[in-house]
């Protein structure tokens, strides 16, 4: 796709996103996996290309709000620029950092940042696929999450 249609097609798939954000449900298990780090004082944030406005509007609707950053929007220099943003923050400084994603570019911006990557089972992305970047963990479950987070 020509680079210039980007902006235009973003816009398009976020309104999209956004008229039917209301019927978006968290994953099951994701809410409770989530509240367990959070009670072990685990620290998290969501890299999204989302738009934020998405996002908060869908944490708050589950109650699920307690991020500690949110980098959301198109980026034109990915993902994985995000990341190592995120990781220069001063609330990460010195943390293990692990990207949980369920696509492909997921597990490659997760090693170009130099965290580890942990590839999910259950959300978009093809599982053979995934498994073919060789991320560092693959979890077919929320619940697995907990206890590999917290080792």
């Amino acid at each position: 796709m020509p680079l210039w249609k980007l902006p235009r097609i973003t816009t398009a798939v976020r309104a999209a996103m956004r008229a039917r954000i209301a019927n978006v449900q968290p994953f099951q298990g994701m809410p409770e996996a989530l509240r367990a780090l959070w009670a072990h004082g685990c620290k998290t944030a969501i890299v999204s290309t989302n738009s934020l406005d998405n996002v908060r509007e869908l944490l708050a609707r589950h109650d699920i709000d307690r991020f500690d950053a949110l980098s959301c929007g198109a980026s034109m220099l990915g993902k994985a620029s995000r990341l190592r943003r995120l990781a220069k923050r001063p609330d990460f400084a010195g943390a293990k950092l692990f990207y949980i994603g369920d696509e492909v570019r997921d597990v490659i911006a997760a090693k170009d940042a130099g965290m580890t990557s942990i590839a999910v089972a259950w959300g978009y992305g093809d599982v053979s696929a995934l498994e073919a970047q060789a991320p560092d963990h693959l979890v077919r479950s929320p619940a697995e999450l907990v206890p590999l987070l917290l080792r």
